[in-house]
């Protein structure tokens, strides 16, 4: 049995293809080829909304941060004892810590930079800053 079988256990109308991607047409919400099968694995998956990471502040300098001290941890330990496991083992685990440490602090100092910049306002006598929802009276 394949992976995917464990986790669906119903049978697939018309036998199911052994092999194939098993993706919904666009027309049907699936967004074409790869896409998953209604009750699969993509059941169990939250939905990721792409705008809403693009938004995340310091996401994007942690994950280019951890991408290359992944790689230069990895290609160093492979330069060093020449096992490759133990280079991707080093990579990604690199890649892991650095990413969310640097994203930790990063984060850390916008928030109390917004902290900061609220604080202000008020004691300017801003009774909404920008960004804020209204305030219903």
């Amino acid at each position: 049995r394949t992976p995917t079988e464990y986790l669906n256990p119903t049978p697939e109308p018309g036998g199911g293809q052994r092999g194939s991607a098993g993706g919904m047409a666009a027309a049907e919400g699936g967004g074409g080829g790869g896409g998953q099968k209604p009750g699969g694995i993509g059941a169990y998956l939250p939905k990721i909304d792409a705008e809403a990471l693009r938004k995340t502040p310091c996401l994007r300098s942690s994950l280019m941060t951890g991408i290359a001290v992944g790689f230069l941890a990895g290609a160093h330990k492979y330069r060093v004892y020449g096992q490759v496991m133990l280079a991707c083992d080093w990579a990604v685990w690199s890649f892991a810590g650095t990413s969310s440490l640097t994203w930790l602090f990063c984060f850390k100092r916008y928030d109390d930079q917004r902290r900061a910049i609220i604080e202000t306002l008020e004691k300017a006598g801003v009774k909404q800053h920008p960004g804020s929802k209204p305030t219903e009276a």
